[in-house]
């Protein structure tokens, strides 16, 4: 694993690695993370990603982003999140790093995710692991090898899961007959595609499986934005809360 691929901090000028400090402790109570899957238009990644700030950085939480089709803007994503009340540093706890090929993803998941869920003294992190699908769509890759590394991958992002840490998994659309993307589409908690409509955006739940809590998503609808599908409450009925 070369330094090219460390998270830091998005506008960080310095070549040196991250080294992830102590997070202060948080009165949040560690659980099974949820994973929250979006099929998106890339465009829409960095609108999507900061109008849910509120739920994947509560508090002093850090949120991990894994870029596979360079479609993190920071600009959007802070507008976004300063909307729905977030503070003016809120890039501070945004950290990211970018690959380029389908391996090099393997490799992030599998070696520079797991340190970062066994931080002590505060909340697990939130991982971001977006345009999932652009590198598979790389045309010169077998349906083999992108099923045997996408596997890999899917397995590996179990772990930020089970450390209690929430998980976001963008893609845009893959026709559905392709065999090694099915494990995709079974992947995740809650599925939600997302739709343009001119200036507007349209969110429809796919799936949301038994006991997962979706009413976060009341974040993502802003404007003139609609859901196709309602959006479910909470296990008890309760508000929106953190994934």
């Amino acid at each position: 694993m070369t330094e090219s691929y460390v998270f830091r901090f998005y506008f960080a000028m310095s070549t040196e690695p991250f080294v992830p400090s102590v997070m202060r402790p948080v009165s949040a109570v560690r659980r099974r993370g949820q994973a929250l899957v979006l099929e998106a238009p890339r465009r829409a990644t960095a609108m999507v990603l900061g109008r849910l700030a509120p739920v994947f950085l509560p508090e002093d939480r850090r949120l991990y982003i894994v870029d596979g089709a360079n479609g993190f803007d920071p600009y959007v994503f802070a507008r976004e999140a300063r909307r729905r009340g977030l503070r003016e540093d809120v890039l501070d706890r945004v950290f990211v790093t970018r690959c380029f090929t389908i391996h090099q993803l393997a490799a992030v998941t599998r070696e520079m995710v797991p340190p970062l869920l066994n931080l002590k003294g505060g909340a697990p992190p939130a991982i971001g692991v977006l345009g999932l699908d652009h590198l598979f769509l790389e045309e010169s890759l077998r349906a083999a090898e992108r099923a045997r590394v996408l596997g890999g991958v899917l397995a590996d992002l179990e772990a930020p899961r089970r450390h209690g840490a929430s998980l976001l998994v963008t893609h845009e659309s893959v026709p559905r007959d392709q065999a090694w993307w099915r494990p995709m589409l079974e992947f995740g908690d809650v599925r939600v595609r997302t739709r343009a409509q001119g200036d507007d955006w349209d969110f429809q739940i796919e799936r949301c499986n038994d006991g997962a809590d979706a009413s976060y998503l009341q974040y993502l609808a802003s404007g003139g934005d609609r859901f196709v599908e309602g959006v479910p409450a909470g296990p008890e009925g309760g508000a929106a809360s953190g994934v």
